[in-house]
């Protein structure tokens, strides 16, 4: 493949649309289980919803970001901003910068992150989506 196929291949990939239709598919709840989330911030201050925050964390992780800044710049994009926009259901014109992610990140309650991650497992695994995956296929959740 050259340069260009890659390109084309590239081009073609679009990992926000693709998020959309697995959020939509698999896990319904999840945005509005990460705006469920307790937020400790200074409510005065409070510019993005915690769904935002999140969500821009997870396609970060998506797109195998390797810094906090990288992903702020990264995903500083109209379309980028477009499709975080339509995944939260809002308005923006902008998305959080690195610090405030991270802020929210080192305030978080971790047994609520728990139970979003407990919701994503058992919906992945009642759906049959990861039966390949697990050790014992006789785990009954």
């Amino acid at each position: 493949m050259n340069r260009k196929e890659k390109r084309a291949k590239k081009e073609e990939i679009n990992i926000l649309n693709d998020l959309i239709k697995v959020i939509n598919q698999y896990f319904p709840e999840l945005i509005n289980k990460f705006n469920g989330l307790t937020d400790l911030r200074n409510q005065s201050y409070v510019e993005y919803q915690m769904k935002v925050i999140f969500i821009v964390r997870l396609m970060g992780l998506m797109c195998e970001m390797k810094s906090m800044q990288g992903m702020t710049r990264e995903l500083n994009t109209k379309e980028a901003i477009r499709n975080i926009a339509q995944i939260c259901g809002l308005e923006l014109e902008e998305i959080p910068h690195c610090d405030t992610i991270n802020n929210v990140f080192k305030q978080v309650k971790i047994a609520e992150i728990e139970e979003i991650r407990k919701y994503m497992i058992i919906k992945l695994i009642r759906g049959k989506i990861i039966k390949k995956f697990l050790v014992r296929e006789n785990i009954i959740i």
